[in-house]
């Protein structure tokens, strides 16, 4: 008979023989030890290895927008009518916020670290892994939210109009940054 990998693979849809459920078990107990191995499988901590790796991808767009201090910008303050008042007052928000920014992102980078080690070791137990992806989700969280209620100050000082026209130019901003990465001109 010839053994294929799809005739050991799917052994137990064949009706049972003798000695099936001991080949059954030994096939799981190998599939175990071997868990990409599967067909259109990927285990859980795999799952959260790229889950992970991924997120900072999509926050990199709005975080950048905070990195850009545009409130201090000629052209940006010139199309938004920004009066000084304005600027400052926006200067004193960001202030304000950046050293809890910098501490918790720093904690999340470490928490980040952390978390990685373990999945690369795959020693632990799952649980265990689980309560420190909860602890990296919490403190990606409450980044976030610092992160969100400075923009919401920061958004409450302009008017209706300019957050309009801010909306505007980093979306504008946002173009041109992807055209030049591309190689456009």
């Amino acid at each position: 008979m010839l053994v294929t990998w799809a005739t050991r693979r799917y052994a137990s849809i064949r009706a049972p023989s003798s000695g099936s459920a001991e080949r059954d078990r030994k096939q799981r107990a190998r599939m175990r030890r071997m868990p990409f191995r599967r067909p259109m499988e990927i285990s859980r901590k795999f799952f959260v290895c790229i889950a992970l790796s991924l997120l900072p991808l999509l926050w990199a767009v709005p975080a950048d927008a905070q990195r850009f201090r545009w409130w201090k910008d000629d052209q940006f303050a010139r199309e938004l009518a920004l009066t000084p008042d304005q600027s400052s007052r926006i200067e004193s928000v960001f202030q304000a916020a950046l050293p809890e920014l910098r501490a918790q992102a720093r904690a999340l980078s470490m928490l980040e670290d952390e978390l990685s080690k373990l999945v690369q070791e795959a020693r632990v137990e799952e649980s265990e892994v689980e309560h420190f992806v909860t602890k990296v989700e919490s403190a990606r969280a409450d980044l976030a939210k610092t992160r969100t209620m400075m923009v919401y100050r920061i958004r409450r000082i302009l008017s209706l109009d300019q957050n309009e026209k801010l909306q505007k130019l980093f979306e504008q901003r946002e173009k041109e940054r992807r055209g030049k990465s591309r190689g456009e001109k």
